[in-house]
């Protein structure tokens, strides 16, 4: 099966009776807002999360997260997620994964690419060797009722009318001509293509259902009509447009036998276009490049003898485009570019490299060749650059142009375990031998059980993902009455993902470890949505409307859905204003929120929205529709000129990572918009213009009670360019250059924040450039087509100016080192020096652990390291990072030893069967940050994911650097002993650390420092001078005397810390504890002045959680210093607004005196603990 969940391109092929269909049927699909996912991981089941601290990461101070979840249709998965603490927003994901039907998705390290879709191509034609045919030809009509997704039209239309553009038959009948059966009448779709801004007729729009294949298109005549025939019924059709100058589009509708569905309507924006070169490696021009972009509906085009493409039709506010490159003789490419705005055109050259040819003969394992094994060179053989080949009857196989670098290469046969291998292809090869040999099949065994752990049957199972690389086989098996089925040709070890679908269930990935007896599989029954839209003011049914989906904000949405409901969304046409989810397979009992839009209103969420039982007279969830708020504005330029066709868009917090499904308008010649229909959420608009620098505002900036249209003043934007060269001068061709934004200067009032980033590639002069930059500070990055940084520089950019910025020009010295582990290099590990003007410069160890760096100024640079052992598959495994402070005063090499020491301790017997018995390793590091030394004891992750506690009690921990250590034990509830501080050297084997089991005693007690009066029920915290917490989860508070007594402590240095509503956070004197008496330590709080802070009518009308956060900066007005709080700068108040606050985190605590407090307001959704982007910010 060739899926493409995206663009809802499905094309299933039947091997055994030689037979190729689309199907009628729409897959769910997770979430794609990163984001989204990211805060709303609490109220999702299976999830795992662990806290990684504060890190600095490329400069930026970043908290992070380790999840380990299962995602909707995506399966278990561990993420490593960096936040930037201020605004909780993703810095850097570090996983690589596919989705279900094998379109990759790509998370980059600095920002989050998603679902590089399938070439379109790939459903529109027959498989060699298949027939196509319809899918009523494959499985008799169900007996079901048809979805309401499937948006009947109403009974009273004309069915089989043609729009009146269209011309009737006029040739005269023979009257002596035998009458012969009736035909058939037609099954189609006609309909209009108008200007969104002017209303006006747009003619010769292309109208295509097969995105490739312009025979099956049809065009808009003058008054904007169109007519396409000839269609197959479908439950779900897609139509795609094109029309010059204008965004391309695509809508799903339904498609029903015999009738003509006359009621499409396309309202077009202005968009803009992407022209370039299509160069070999010596700058010449390559013909029969077919060049598309994707996410996009446009028509591939196919260069010439120059080389030259123009596409059109993109989306002005889009944030990036995937320009993906494929010829015949070349590996293929893929260059991300930014748009530019309405009636723009970006340059966009490409270079074709040579690649390598790859052959080998596949074995089995008596080293016998066999004949018919799929070789590919991709980590899905879904994918759009996947290159394939079926051995021969010598076992041979030979793949062409394969890209260098990186290699997955997999081979497949039914009678054959699975095989799976990463390698990396060197320059200077034309072919390379990798001969393969598969071993005997492991059968896998596979029960599917519902949440009851009942047996489901006729579930089709699939293997997912074995070891990193997805869509390997196409066998798709169903489980019998018992639930029970086998895979034959699994393997014998390694990690798998199975994914359950169809036979009325709501399945998700499930990844297991190979070697189990039997894999089970628990999967939902699936459900639907019900609904009905109605008018609020009459009450009466609408019948035509749009219907959006995506994850609850308040609920748990335990399973994902198809993309199209988050995206286009459906739509529907009932008399009656009803609506489902159709063939969705959405769990029973599910929450997903909801979005109902109809023309002339504004739209309507719901949330949380039920799925129910598939019945005949659901509970519908009622959507009243109000008529539509209109919201208008003027845009100008800095002397008050009107600008024309400057796109306005409107989007939530939940759409801000796809802009290109955001609601658009276009400004007229007086600068004027008027934007038409807005949902509650929306509360973001973003304003974009030829020569002009992105502005983004809050929608209130327009809500305005004066009769004066609302002005929007736009920035020229900056510009910047430069040349990319190699130590050696010559010119660095096809690497990406990307500029992202990285101060808070605001384009607009209640800056959103917004990932502000473009990028493009080097010409093959080495040349880039990037126009209508926002100004201010900002990073520029190199970095080559995989991702892999090479440097980054901080620049400032003018409004209106051009800035230039040239990489690998750079006068200095040269840094080299080696990587290695005791005696063994390290190969792929990422090398970044941090340079003291607050450059970055990037490499990655070769296969004998050696970096180098050319062009490295003196001074003190501080150099990080970041390494896995876990194997290339798995990109989402813990990595290590290490950091060193290096002198650079000429040419220097350096030789970093990782450590491989080895540390045991045996776990006291009288602790041993304790439950959640873990043990963590502690190791003191001395980090540069500035111009200090940041010198504390922290958690070694390295050697924490290397250790184990064995049966008889010896825990033991592996790859141990030199330097000094401690270990921790504890079980769920509490720490239970600590070791002491001991020292490793290079390759040492530790066997002789004890642990010390807490004995001690320590009362604690918690006064007023003014009154001395006992401070009671309030929460305290002890940490040892190791910088350990310990804690008993059963009792931390003082009693009502402000007592407390806290027992088990091992013997050591112990300091008590405190804080309590009306009294500034405080900490005792260390205390010496042992287990021969007890030991006493007084906390005394200093009374606090209190700032309590409120909403005006004005800013909560902002706000649409139900409690929110306001972040404060606080300057001594007497001092003119940041008052800190704790290691941070920032002061967090979070408060509720439906009930009142009586906790310390409600108000503001700081000492009497005067102050000024910078702050941002953050709505907060408690059910789902997330924090959105800012409403307001402020000064008081």
């Amino acid at each position: 099966v060739l899926m493409d969940k995206r663009a809802g391109n499905y094309l299933y092929m039947d091997s055994r009776r030689k037979i190729a269909f689309h199907p009628n049927v729409e897959f769910r699909h997770a979430s794609s807002s990163v984001y989204e996912l990211f805060t709303n991981y609490r109220n999702m089941p299976g999830y795992s999360v662990k806290t990684l601290g504060e890190e600095r990461i490329d400069d930026q101070l970043v908290i992070g997260f380790r999840l380990v979840t299962y995602i909707p249709q995506i399966g278990p998965l561990t993420y490593n997620i960096w936040a930037d603490p201020e605004t909780k927003l993703p810095i850097r994901i570090e996983t690589t994964v596919t989705n279900p039907q094998g379109n990759p998705v790509e998370q980059t390290i600095t920002d989050i690419r998603f679902d590089e879709p399938l070439d379109d191509a790939l459903f529109d034609f027959t498989p060699e060797g298949y027939d196509l045919v319809a899918p009523t030809d494959v499985n008799p009509t169900s007996s079901e009722p048809e979805p309401a997704a499937e948006g009947d039209p109403a009974p009273e239309e004309p069915a089989t009318q043609p729009p009146a553009s269209v011309e009737p038959p006029t040739e005269s009948q023979d009257a002596n001509i035998a009458p012969t059966q009736a035909p058939q009448p037609p099954t189609g779709v006609a309909g209009i293509v108008v200007s969104k801004l002017t209303q006006q007729p747009v003619k010769g729009a292309m109208i295509r259902h097969k995105i490739s294949d312009p025979n099956t298109a049809t065009y808009s005549d003058q008054r904007g009509r169109f007519l396409l025939t000839d269609l197959e019924a479908s439950g779900q059709y897609y139509l795609y447009l094109t029309a010059q100058g204008y965004v391309s589009q695509r809508i799903a509708t339904t498609i029903v036998a015999g009738r003509i569905v006359d009621s499409i309507r396309f309202e077009l924006d202005p968009g803009s276009r992407v022209d370039g070169i299509v160069t070999d490696a010596q700058g010449g021009p390559v013909a029969g490049a077919t060049v598309r972009t994707f996410h996009f509906t446009n028509v591939p085009f196919v260069t010439g003898p120059d080389g030259r493409y123009e596409i059109d039709g993109l989306n002005p506010v889009t944030d990036a485009y995937s320009l993906h490159v494929t010829h015949p003789e070349y590996p293929a490419v893929s260059v991300r570019f930014a748009p530019p705005a309405v009636g723009q055109t970006v340059r966009q050259d490409v270079v074709l490299q040579p690649g390598v040819d790859v052959y080998g003969t596949v074995t089995d394992a008596q080293g016998r060749p066999i004949e018919g094994v799929t070789v590919g060179n991709t980590r899905s053989g879904a994918m759009w650059n996947c290159l394939t080949d079926d051995t021969d009857q010598e076992g041979q196989y030979r793949l062409e142009n394969v890209d260098l670098g990186e290699l997955f290469l997999w081979a497949v046969h039914s009678n054959h375990a699975m095989y799976v291998e990463h390698t990396t292809l060197p320059p200077g090869h034309d072919s390379i031998r990798i001969d393969i040999q598969l071993e005997p099949p492991v059968p896998l065994h596979i029960r599917v059980v519902d949440q009851a752990d009942e047996p489901v049957a006729g579930v089709s199972v699939i293997v997912h993902e074995y070891n990193g690389v997805s869509n390997l086989t196409r066998e798709r098996p169903s489980t019998d009455a018992e639930g029970r089925v086998v895979i034959p040709n699994g393997a014998a070890e390694g990690t798998i993902r199975l994914n359950p679908f169809g036979g009325g269930i709501s399945g998700e990935l499930q990844e297991f470890e190979l070697g189990q007896e039997e894999y089970v599989l628990q999967v939902f029954r699936a459900g639907r949505i019900y609904g009905k839209a109605v008018s609020a003011a009459t009450g009466k049914p609408m019948e035509e409307f749009t219907v959006k989906m995506t994850f609850s904000q308040v609920e748990k949405s335990p399973s994902g859905y198809s993309a199209t409901w988050s995206r286009e969304g459906f739509i529907f046409k009932s008399p009656d204003g009803h609506f489902d989810t159709g063939r969705e397979d959405l769990p029973i009992g599910g929450s997903y929120r909801v979005t109902v839009f109809a023309e002339g209103y504004d739209p309507l969420t719901l949330d949380p929205v039920e799925v129910q039982p598939i019945c005949e007279d659901p509970n519908r969830a009622r959507f009243d529709l109000v008529q539509a708020t209109l919201l208008p504005g003027v845009v100008l330029d800095a002397q008050d000129r009107p600008i024309e066709n400057a796109m306005v868009a409107i989007f939530s917090d939940v759409e801000r990572h796809e802009p290109r499904y955001w609601k658009t308008f276009t400004t007229d010649a007086q600068g004027v918009f008027v934007i038409a229909g807005i949902a509650t959420e929306q509360h973001y608009v973003y304003i974009t213009a030829p020569g002009y620098a992105p502005y983004y505002c809050h929608r209130t900036e327009l809500e305005t009670e004066s009769n004066a249209l609302p002005r929007i003043v736009l920035t020229e934007g900056a510009t910047i360019f430069g040349t990319v060269v190699d130590p050696q001068g010559h010119p660095r061709v096809g690497l990406t250059v990307s500029v992202t934004k990285t101060s808070d200067v605001q384009t607009g009032p209640d800056y959103p924040r917004l990932t502000s980033r473009k990028s493009t590639e080097t010409d093959p002069n080495g040349r880039y450039g990037l126009l209508e930059l926002p100004p201010g500070a900002c990073d520029v990055r190199l970095s080559t087509r995989d991702n892999k940084t090479l440097a980054t520089k901080s620049v400032h950019l003018e409004a209106g100016q051009a800035t230039q910025v040239d990489f690998g020009n750079e006068e200095g010295f040269a840094v080299t080192g080696v990587l290695r582990r005791g005696p063994a290099p390290i190969a792929e590990a990422d090398i970044t020096l941090h340079l003291s003007d607050r450059n970055r410069r990037q490499a990655q160890t070769n296969d004998q652990g050696q970096f180098r760096f050319d062009g490295i100024v003196a001074g003190r640079h501080r150099l990080s390291i970041r390494c896995s052992d876990a194997p290339p598959w798995q990109s989402n495994a813990p990595s290590l990072i290490e950091e060193h402070s290096i002198q650079v005063d000429g040419d220097m090499h350096l030789d970093l030893d990782m450590g491989d020491g080895v540390v045991s301790a045996f776990i006291p017997p009288s602790v041993r069967d304790r439950e959640g018995l873990s043990v963590r390793v502690r190791r003191w590091t001395e980090i540069p940050e500035d111009d200090e030394m940041n010198r504390h004891w922290q958690n070694d992750h390295q050697a924490q994911e290397s250790s184990r506690i064995g049966s008889d009690g010896r825990f033991v921990c592996e790859r141990l650097r030199p330097g000094q250590y401690y270990l921790t034990l504890g079980d769920k509830n509490r720490v239970l002993g600590i070791t002491d501080v001991f020292e490793m050297g290079p390759s040492d084997h530790r066997d002789d650390i004890v642990f010390h089991l807490g004995r001690g005693r320590l009362s604690i007690r918690v006064i007023d420092a003014q009154t001395a009066r006992p401070i009671a029920r309030e929460s305290y915290e002890i940490e040892n001078d190791l910088e350990w917490l310990f804690y008993d989860r059963a009792a931390m508070e003082t009693d009502a005397e402000g007592r407390a007594l806290y027992e088990g402590l091992p013997p050591g240095r112990y300091q008590v810390s405190c804080g309590a509503v009306g009294y500034l956070q405080a900490n005792s004197d260390f205390v010496e504890v042992d287990d021969s008496r007890l030991a006493q330590v007084t906390v005394a709080l200093q009374p606090a002045a209190m700032a309590r802070f409120t909403l005006s009518e004005h800013l909560r009308s902002r706000v649409d959680t139900d409690s929110v956060f306001i972040y404060c900066r606080v300057t001594d007005l007497d001092t003119q210093t940041i008052v800190p709080l704790g290691h941070s700068q920032r002061h967090t108040v979070r408060f509720s607004l439906a009930q009142p606050d009586e906790d310390s985190f409600s108000r503001l605590h700081l000492p009497a005196g005067r102050y000024r407090l910078d702050y941002e307001i953050r709505p907060y959704n408690t059910a789902r603990n997330t924090v959105e982007m800012p409403v307001h910010k402020g000064t008081v």
